[in-house]
């Protein structure tokens, strides 16, 4: 008697069955979807810092490879088995897609600057890959009527991968630096000019050394401003994108921490100078885009002489695939696999054609079409992708080249809200509920041109002041100290708040400047706009960079883990001191509990120095501001958060801000930039080049 079967075993078996048929078909499918993900939106993650637009690129660009990978694997296998000679053919054919997927598409190389670092790693793949693509076609090209179609997609295919290496290695931190320090620096023959003036001396002949430094021989700056101006201020829009480009060839030595020189510094003030803050921040947003797309795409394989050529023979491969496919006999072809087939190489052309678009109406492309030889033969080309590149802008995606948000965390919220539950008791357990924590109590708001404006401004005066005066000597290590310092009264008062470690007074500064946000009694009546401007800015930059000591400590202090703890510390004082007070989700009474507790003795003297806290040490410098009339606390207040996000942005190394720029971009690297260009920071440290000396013979007087 036979055995009757289960139900469920003959479901699974056809379960099985069917996906033994379609698991290579739905593979290679799959990877092409991949790509059309990729490159469509590869580019907007330098607009949003939205995390599941992260998430799913993330996800997207581990996923392209490794789904390449196994169905190239799964071919390989495939072919071994004893299938017809047609079958094989058209698997074989599929094998060059998945090498041409493997290159990716020109919107995203690197999902991080890690990836870039791994360019080696890289290569090696390629090789393995290429060894994997030529043993199926050893197995299956010989005497294929697909012959021809195979070898052109495959030199597409090795193309595009040998791009994509290509593109990693050059963006890496060290091919970088590399492309940007080509020249040793020897400086002049001191040994023979000292060997040369100490002859003469010997022999009696009276000689002095004439000294000409750089500096002096350079008596104007080696960029021409623009020559379409209104009011000294340049208002001609490829010009403006011609010196964001400028400034991007000068300044992007700063990603890999390389110096500058007083020429850089002259030819950037020459730039600035005459810019309002809105045009400052936009001719730095270029540069930015223009950064991120050297870090992150493949902008320095494809604008390039070679690159065009490469991308020429890239589409001209696959389109002449295409039609070599659409003559050839497809008898003993399985319906479904030509079917699959087309959808390969129709993905593949289209791919093809919005790289080439992505590729012509580019700002890479209006720069190199406004400083080539041709350019007047060529301006209305220009014009063309001019306008192209405003209606791109128009549209809500791509209407600015970063986010023009600010992440904002806010301690108190955090310590007063956050209650003890199953959920976040198993996360505990699970060791995440800080990386929870961080994504629920983030928020973004826009970067208001106040408080811009309050940055530009404040920065412009600076650096304004004499470089050799002791003004501007502190003002390079001030965060804080400078905007006190102003008037006796406040140094005196406050300036102990500022006089230890930068985490220590970001937190104390913080949590005051809440408390007094919370307690302003003029936040619900009329107020003049300067004040609710300072206000606003205050509240704003205390929350963005706690922000940034959260979700990115390693941006504001070589103590990154110091800074944690007194974070952590402080949070755990202030979570215990609200759950005996019983004050659950109100900000505004836990501000008013915090000020009704005595702070007569310092802290330390009656807590020690174990506990990094610094929650009482705020609460007395809240106390402290609110002596103050509401219109000179705004003030000082906002005056000493811009000094400290200048300070931050000063001290972040070059590949943190570079790191920042595929997630919306931050606030701290535009401030970063903007304080270079206008010649301040640590950077320049060539100050007077190479001196030219000469030995003048002195003239001896007769008697």
């Amino acid at each position: 008697m036979p055995k009757k079967i289960n139900p469920m075993e003959m479901s699974l078996w056809k379960l099985k069955t069917y996906w033994e048929e379609w698991e290579l078909r739905v593979g290679v499918l799959l990877s092409l979807l991949l790509q059309f993900i990729l490159i469509l939106s590869g580019n907007l993650r330098k607009r949003s810092p939205n995390k599941l637009l992260t998430f799913v690129l993330w996800l997207a660009y581990l996923s392209a490879e490794w789904v390449a990978t196994f169905a190239l694997g799964n071919i390989s296998n495939t072919i071994d088995d004893l299938i017809p000679h047609h079958h094989n053919d058209i698997l074989t054919f599929w094998t060059p897609f998945l090498l041409l997927h493997l290159g990716g598409p020109d919107t995203i190389t690197a999902f991080s600057l890690e990836d870039n670092q791994l360019w080696l790693r890289q290569a090696l793949g390629l090789i393995l890959q290429l060894v994997a693509v030529v043993y199926i076609f050893a197995r299956s090209l010989p005497g294929s009527k697909l012959l021809c179609p195979t070898l052109f997609v495959f030199l597409a295919g090795v193309l595009k991968y040998g791009e994509r290496n290509l593109a990693l290695k050059r963006a890496s931190m060290d091919g970088l630096r590399g492309s940007l320090v080509k020249d040793r620096e020897p400086g002049p023959n001191y040994a023979k000019l000292m060997e040369d003036f100490s002859s003469k001396l010997n022999a009696g002949i009276p000689a002095m050394l004439d000294v000409i430094g750089e500096s002096e021989d350079r008596n104007s700056s080696s960029y021409s401003p623009a020559t379409s101006v209104v009011g000294g201020v340049n208002t001609d829009w490829p010009q403006i994108l011609n010196e964001a480009f400028y400034c991007f060839q000068t300044f992007k030595r700063l990603f890999v921490d390389l110096i500058l020189s007083f020429h850089e510094r002259k030819d950037s003030r020459s730039i600035f100078s005459n810019r309002n803050a809105s045009q400052a921040y936009k001719l730095i947003e270029i540069e930015l885009n223009f950064v991120y797309d050297v870090l992150y795409t493949k902008a320095l394989v494809v604008h390039t002489l070679r690159g065009r050529i490469f991308r020429a023979l890239s589409f001209s491969s696959t389109l002449a695939a295409f039609f070599f496919f659409l003559l050839t006999e497809k008898q003993g072809f399985h319906k479904k696999d030509i079917i699959i087939t087309y959808l390969l190489l129709i993905g593949a052309l289209a791919l093809e054609i919005v790289a080439l678009g992505l590729l012509i109406f580019s700002d890479w492309t209006a720069v190199i079409l406004r400083s080539s030889n041709h350019y007047s033969k060529l301006i209305w080309l220009e014009r063309g992708i001019h306008g192209i590149l405003s209606m791109s802008r128009s549209l809500p995606p791509y209407k600015h080249r970063w986010s023009h948000c600010m992440g904002q965390y806010n301690l108190l919220k955090v310590c007063v809200q956050d209650q003890p539950t199953p959920f976040s008791k198993l996360l505990g357990s699970l060791d995440v509920k800080e990386l929870w924590d961080q994504y629920r109590y983030t928020e973004h708001v826009n970067a208001f041109e106040e408080l811009k404006n309050f940055i530009f401004e404040d920065l412009k005066r600076k650096s304004s002041m004499d470089e050799d005066s002791e003004d501007y000597k502190n003002f390079n290590m001030s965060r804080g100290q400078w905007a006190l310092q102003q008037d006796d009264e406040y140094y005196c008062r406050f300036g102990w708040s500022i006089q230890v470690n930068f985490d220590e007074s970001l937190l104390i500064w913080h949590i005051a400047t809440e408390i007094c946000f919370h307690l302003d009694d003029t936040k619900n009546n009329s107020t003049d706009h300067e004040t609710s401007n300072h206000r606003k800015a205050s509240k704003v930059l205390s929350s963005y960079l706690v922000y940034l000591l959260v979700a990115h400590p390693s941006t504001l202090s070589s103590t990154a883990g110091l800074g944690m703890i007194r974070y952590g510390d402080t949070c755990e004082e202030a979570t215990k001191f609200f759950k005996e007070e019983r004050l659950v989700g109100d900000e505004f009474e836990a501000c008013k509990m915090l000020m009704n507790v005595h702070t007569y003795v310092p802290t330390k003297q009656v807590k020690g120095d174990r506990s990094k806290s610094v929650l009482w040490d705020a609460v007395i410098l809240a106390k402290d501001l609110r002596e103050l009339d509401e219109p000179k606390m705004w003030k000082i207040t906002c005056k000493v958060w811009i000094e400290m996000l200048c300070f931050a942005a000063r001290h972040c190394r070059g590949n943190y801000h570079a790191q920042m720029l595929n997630t919306g971009g931050e606030l701290l690297t535009s401030v970063w930039l903007l304080e270079a260009h206008l010649g301040m920071g640590v950077h320049y440290q060539i100050k007077t080049g190479h001196f030219r000396t000469n030995i003048v013979l002195e003239k001896q007087e007769s008697y």
